[in-house]
């Protein structure tokens, strides 16, 4: 199908219970809405997954786990599942405003990981503040430019070609 409006995404999700359905068998029409920002839209009618590990961990969860913890670094290795759920929230910054080091320790794949959740490069560099300016001090908000406009240039190629 060529391109998916805000309506046909919602009638293509509408075919489906869940999210995890959705994707599996209509991608092209999730990937529209997640990169429009309609994916609330059009999963208000879908059950609620309880298949997710991370279901029901709230932010004062993560940020109880990160105070055990000086540094990012730290957090990383003592407890990776909250760390990493933590940066897929957008969470991150919050969660961090304690530790000591000022000079984050993530490397670049923590980077790309905290903007693949974000349906724009600007909608990350807002959600991740501190992210962001350790990605710019180290010239990699470049490369995660091109993560977004990849990842849009791939979909709006497959929607002609």
């Amino acid at each position: 199908m060529g391109k998916w409006s805000k309506n046909g995404c919602i009638k293509s999700a509408s075919n489906y219970a869940t999210k995890d359905d959705w994707i599996r068998f209509k991608k092209t029409a999730y990937l529209a809405a997640r990169d429009n920002g309609w994916i609330n839209i059009c999963c208000e009618h879908m059950e609620k997954e309880t298949t997710n590990v991370h279901d029901g961990i709230t932010l004062s969860q993560c940020r109880k786990s990160a105070e055990n913890y000086t540094s990012m670094q730290n957090w990383k290795k003592g407890d990776k599942e909250l760390y990493f759920f933590a940066i897929e929230q957008g969470w991150i910054t919050s969660c961090c405003k304690h530790m000591v080091e000022i000079d984050l320790k993530m490397d670049k794949k923590d980077f790309f990981r905290s903007a693949l959740v974000c349906n724009s490069y600007s909608e990350w560099m807002n959600s991740d503040s501190l992210a962001y300016k350790f990605a710019l001090k180290h010239n990699w908000t470049v490369e995660i430019k091109e993560l977004f406009l990849t990842r849009n240039v791939t979909r709006w190629f497959k929607s002609r070609y």
